[in-house]
């Protein structure tokens, strides 16, 4: 049973993953990618070019990974599945941002956005729209602002508090560097106190610095000691 080798061998690629022996995690999903070649079956033959890539991007290796989550993407295009679809774009605007193709990597994100908005999907909507609002935030701070001020509304709407204290403080850093420290300090204050409330520990220290930081930016030093 050539789905039960596959099945298989995708456990043992796990294990490694976990080990972040890339190399051999590599080899074995190679091994997969073949499998469902021969068998024809195409959803499967997508998802793990799309763990290939991941890897491949792991290893450095990523003009490799680009070109395998874009054979994933078109696979999912040619299938009409959506989510997959999202999920490529998403894997291949990482791999283009680490080459240096920040335009690349926005083009991704921004179809994966409409695919998401299309679907319904808020949580992953917001997280679309945080990543776009990152990539933004190195040239222009208006855009970056209005993006995470979106995400924002999209994460209480799905109630993702951990989303949600991820937006404010994006929103809350771009503000801060506009000059706006009272709104900085207001989505700061927010996401430190979400990120207690769900028990990030270590989290909160995110918001700290920024807090520290627009005391810092509003010459109130005895704030920031």
């Amino acid at each position: 049973d050539r789905r039960g080798v596959a099945q298989a061998l995708n456990n043992s690629a796990i294990v490694l993953w976990e080990r972040q022996d890339w190399a051999a995690a590599r080899a074995i999903y190679e091994r997969v990618v073949a499998i469902h070649r021969e068998t024809g079956r195409q959803r499967e033959l997508a998802g793990t070019l799309n763990n290939l890539g991941l890897v491949l991007k792991e290893e450095g290796r990523l003009d490799e990974a680009i070109r395998t989550h874009r054979e994933a993407l078109q696979i999912q295009r040619e299938t009409g599945e959506q989510q997959g679809q999202a999920l490529s774009l998403n894997n291949l605007a990482q791999a283009l941002e680490l080459r240096g193709d920040v335009v690349g990597a926005r083009a991704m994100i921004v179809e994966a956005l409409g695919i998401f908005r299309e679907i319904g999907s808020k949580a992953s909507a917001g997280d679309a729209l945080i990543n776009i609002a990152a990539l933004d935030q190195d040239h222009d701070l208006t855009q970056a602002a209005l993006g995470y001020a979106e995400a924002v509304e999209l994460k209480r709407e799905a109630r993702d508090q951990r989303g949600l204290a991820t937006a404010l403080t994006g929103l809350g850093t771009v503000l801060r560097l506009r000059g706006d420290f009272s709104g900085a300090l207001q989505h700061q204050e927010e996401a430190r106190a979400l990120r207690r409330d769900i028990g990030e520990i270590a989290r909160p220290f995110v918001s700290e610095i920024e807090l520290a930081l627009i005391a810092l930016d509003e010459g109130d030093t005895n704030r920031s000691e």
